[in-house]
């Protein structure tokens, strides 16, 4: 992936359009590297050459390599809200099956080239301190809390039937979907999501509108 940068000005400013434009590229081309090297080979330099503009260019958007880590973290946040958990609590998409389906589809879609790399990373990061370490820690808990939220509205909304603990459910609906993204990304088959979407139907039981395949099979 390379833009469009004039070697002698590819450094424009943070804020106006143009440098807008620059870091969004910036902040995808971290992303594909991060997904598919790990975080910690997302370099200065490792980054500059992907998207095609000089190191001092970066340095226009990142003073350091921790700062342009945990500005990947975020992107990725941002993304994971877009996709998955923008519309939790209202209107049509609202409800825990309507959840889990969006988010086996933003795996099944390969939003990140490589997969999420956040708790890849988490895992990695897990014995250091600093800032890099929490923020991802923060992230994996930010996800378990979307599901342990949409898992007492269904219990108050009778879509889980029995009612279901929402610590616990959140823990192991998280960890289908986890293994289901990892086995996605070694095994590359598709059959891999009609066993989640059965694990998931096994676990919760009957929801009222269960979440569906892609290629139109429920478990």
């Amino acid at each position: 992936m390379t833009i469009d940068a004039n070697p002698a000005s590819d450094s424009p400013r943070r804020g106006s359009k143009q440098g807008q434009q620059t870091l969004a590229a910036i902040l995808t081309a971290a992303c594909k590297i991060a997904s598919e090297e790990g975080l910690e080979q997302l370099s200065m330099r490792r980054l500059a050459a992907a998207v095609g503009i000089s190191k001092s260019g970066l340095y226009a958007h990142f003073t350091s390599k921790e700062e342009l880590q945990l500005a990947t973290i975020a992107h990725v946040r941002e993304v994971f809200e877009a996709n998955v958990a923008a519309t939790l609590g209202s209107g049509s998409d609202s409800g825990l099956a309507a959840l889990l389906d969006r988010w086996l589809s933003f795996f099944e879609r390969k939003k990140f080239p490589g997969g999420c790399f956040l708790i890849v990373s988490a895992v990695e990061f897990a014995t250091r301190q600093g800032p890099v370490a929490a923020a991802l820690t923060e992230a994996l808990d930010r996800e378990i809390a979307v599901l342990e939220t949409a898992v007492e509205a269904a219990n108050q909304t009778g879509e889980l039937h029995p009612q279901r603990d929402p610590g616990q459910t959140a823990f192991e609906l998280h960890s289908i979907l986890m293994n289901t993204h990892a086995l996605s990304q070694v095994k590359r088959d598709p059959a891999v999501f009609d066993r989640a979407r059965t694990a998931i139907h096994t676990l919760l039981g009957e929801l009222d509108h269960p979440p569906t395949s892609k290629r139109g099979t429920r478990p």
